[in-house]
């Protein structure tokens, strides 16, 4: 595929042909049928290999995201893990009343955490320890919006805008063998 041209320059080749036909008044001659039979040919080729790249791309992102939330979930499980490994030795410390127990390279070790403020009874805590906060959530209506400017109303620092996408359809051409 050392001749294979890239999308954009065969749709280039394919304006350039549409030039020609239209300098020859649309009559089809003998090199312009050549051309465009070959570009033609090499644009449907083309188009065809990016369909099948695209695809293994979009499937390669879908298997990628299953992963992540594979390793996601392994690695809450791990931090678990962890977390009940951690505190069965802290329990057992506890329980057979030891400040410190070690291993051949490793030592674990009994430490008192700063005090924590522990909240018994929120009625009985006095007005002055007690703040209130209200939170305000705007959320503004863009399908009511979208609507209002359809039915020709003007929403001042708001327009409709229309983007694109791209579908991809089996083609109804005969597969030719």
């Amino acid at each position: 595929m050392s001749d294979s041209k890239t999308l954009p320059a065969l749709i280039r080749e394919a304006s350039e042909i549409a030039n020609l036909l239209a300098e020859s008044s649309g009559e089809i001659t003998p090199e312009i049928e050549l051309l465009l039979e070959l570009n033609g040919a090499q644009l449907s080729a083309k188009i065809d290999a990016y369909f099948c790249v695209l695809q293994e791309l979009e499937a390669r992102a879908a298997i990628a995201r299953t992963r992540a939330q594979d390793w996601m979930s392994f690695a809450e499980s791990s931090e678990r893990s962890a977390e009940n490994m951690r505190s069965r030795i802290l329990s057992a410390m506890s329980a057979l009343e030891l400040a410190e127990i070690s291993g051949n390279e490793v030592t674990f070790r009994r430490q008192a955490n700063p005090p924590t403020c522990v909240i018994e009874d929120e009625m009985e805590i006095p007005g002055e320890y007690i703040t209130t906060e209200q939170k305000t959530i705007t959320h503004i209506e863009k399908r009511k919006i979208a609507a209002d400017i359809r039915a020709g109303k003007t929403v001042p620092g708001a327009r409709l805008e229309r983007g694109e996408r791209l579908v991809a359809r089996p083609s109804t051409k005969r597969i030719q063998t």
